[in-house]
């Protein structure tokens, strides 16, 4: 008993010791991931996105943060970006910077985005935080759309891209999903972007459209351990928390962890993410 009681104390010692080497290891961490989607044999070149999300700028993440990652972003040549949102944390000190450290973001189709829950937590009036958040970003070349479908053209075919406002604040409803997506019916390839991704909201998407792009999780953002493994927290709002998964025959899911932090400054076992993604059509 005794030596089964000094086993707990090693291991409960080493994981307070590993758990903040970790986190301040991991910090500022944001990986590059890439990934094809499309028809695997495409031999016109592909449409090249980046896809992002939840930078969340505020003291943690500053302008000088953002635009290094956004250089990183530029650096792989996109030629579409689009965002999921929540491009500040709360209050309205950081909008104005997050416009102009976004509006360094480069693509020959531009960047555009849905809003985010934060989005709506500049100030109590939450119509009025989207509205600013908006007109700043519309300021600096980042076009913010609400449930709106664009039509993108690239080697001859037609990009379909729903903007759809899902998010704590705003749920779209149920009939009105199924009248924007039935709007991509005739495109070579759809897409849509969504804040927030539940199982309700994609089986709504499931076999209709081509690929579905997720945000809001940060990956977890912080993992505890429990046994042998990390267990994601996120769990708990969504299956659909990190990385790319399948929906039925036809559907691509892939979430992107994000940039930033939410609610409290710090990632364990979640480091943040930026998406590039080779269509191939």
């Amino acid at each position: 008993a005794r030596m089964r009681g000094l086993a707990v104390i090693v291991v409960l010692g080493a994981f307070a010791l590993y758990t903040p080497i970790r986190i301040l290891a991991e910090r500022g961490d944001v990986r590059m991931r890439h990934f094809t989607v499309g028809a695997p044999g495409g031999q016109a070149r592909p449409l090249r996105i980046a896809f992002l999300a939840d930078v969340q700028q505020d003291v943690h993440t500053d302008a000088d943060d953002a635009r290094a990652v956004y250089a990183r972003v530029n650096a792989e040549q996109p030629d579409l970006v689009l965002s999921g949102g929540d491009w500040i944390n709360s209050g309205p000190d950081y909008i104005e910077s997050a416009a102009v450290a976004a509006s360094t973001l480069t693509s020959r189709l531009g960047t555009f985005s849905v809003r985010g829950d934060h989005e709506h937590f500049a100030y109590v009036d939450r119509q009025r935080s989207a509205d600013e958040v908006e007109k700043a970003m519309r300021a600096h070349g980042v076009t913010m759309l609400n449930n709106e479908v664009r039509w993108f053209t690239h080697e001859g075919k037609r990009i379909g891209v729903l903007f759809l406002n899902y998010n704590y604040i705003v749920r779209t409803d149920p009939d009105r999903v199924e009248a924007l997506v039935a709007q991509l019916a005739g495109a070579d390839y759809s897409i849509v972007v969504t804040h927030q991704l539940d199982a309700r909201l994609a089986a709504r998407f499931e076999d209709k459209v081509d690929l579905v792009l997720g945000a809001h999780t940060h990956g977890g953002q912080v993992n505890p351990v429990v046994g042998l493994t990390h267990v994601k927290l996120a769990r708990l709002e969504t299956q659909f928390i990190d990385g790319r998964y399948a929906l039925g025959k036809r559907t691509t899911v892939i979430v992107t962890s994000g940039i930033g932090y939410s609610v409290v400054p710090i990632r364990y076992a979640a480091p943040g993410s930026i998406e590039i993604i080779e269509l191939r059509l």
